[in-house]
């Protein structure tokens, strides 16, 4: 699928561009084209950013495909990226998007881990990632939190780590206090959320009534919560609740007889 020039020009229409850089504007088409952008997906491109039509592609769009794709960025999802956060034709290669590339590689170690990363923000290519990201991992290694775990939140849950830091700051300790008034020592907390980063990202209510749940219906003791913290990332009433009923409900037949081990069987998939 391609945009003919009468499409081209329809567009430039439409957008009231100068018709006497029609020939400049054919030229980012045909440069999109090239590089994998559909005629619907340039369409989407031109209509979020009219200006684009106007870039040059030798020194502006060439350049910047090229650097994503030499660093693992494949030809199948650049259209997508770059349609998110149109920004990346806009801002600077030089100053802004290598050293938020660079920055998150040296955290997440990896191309790769960057790629995904992306995927799921695009628009950290194009954030001041020293000045909104940096603090945060600071503050996180000086908790005790394993870069292991942080490379996991900058690539599954970025925008927690994009927060102000003093934010973040505020939200960890006041879970380690709301944690600790559960009955769980300062030493489990941080034993946890080196293991599970989600101990200390997950909303605090959902805890409260996964804690609820676990204690005062299940009867286990807040210790054994905490020393496998995965239990707080399950949907209580969509898999947990439905799990324990059905045991209960075998256990009055006489069929199952309850015990606390049973509570790995709620844990197995489907």
């Amino acid at each position: 699928m391609w945009v003919s020039p009468k499409n081209c020009c329809l567009a430039s229409q439409k957008l009231q561009l100068d018709k006497r850089s029609s020939k400049k504007h054919e030229s980012v088409v045909a440069f999109l084209i090239a590089h994998g952008f559909s005629d619907a997906q340039i369409m989407i491109l031109i209509t979020k950013q009219p200006m684009i039509l106007k870039s040059r592609v030798d020194k502006n769009l060439q350049p910047k495909i090229q650097y994503l794709f030499n660093n693992g960025f494949a030809s199948s999802i650049l259209p997508v990226i770059v349609i998110s956060n149109p920004a990346i034709f806009r801002r600077s290669l030089s100053s802004l998007i290598k050293p938020s590339f660079d920055f998150l590689k040296t955290v997440i170690e990896t191309s790769e881990k960057v790629v995904v990363a992306v995927k799921c923000l695009p628009w950290l290519l194009t954030s001041d990632l020293k000045a909104k990201m940096q603090q945060n991992v600071y503050f996180l290694i000086s908790e005790a939190v394993p870069m292991e775990n942080i490379s996991k939140l900058i690539l599954f849950q970025p925008r927690v780590i994009l927060q102000n830091v003093d934010k973040v700051t505020r939200t960890v300790k006041r879970k380690i206090e709301m944690f600790k008034s559960l009955g769980c020592s300062e030493e489990e907390i941080m034993s946890a959320s080196k293991r599970f980063l989600s101990f200390l990202t997950s909303l605090e209510e959902k805890i409260k009534s996964a804690v609820n749940f676990y204690v005062n219906t299940m009867k286990l003791e807040p210790w054994a919560i905490f020393a496998l913290p995965k239990f707080l990332n399950y949907a209580i009433d969509k898999r947990m609740q439905p799990r324990y009923n059905l045991m209960k409900f075998l256990e009055s037949k006489g069929l199952l007889e309850w015990n606390k081990k049973l509570v790995w069987e709620l844990m197995y998939p489907e």
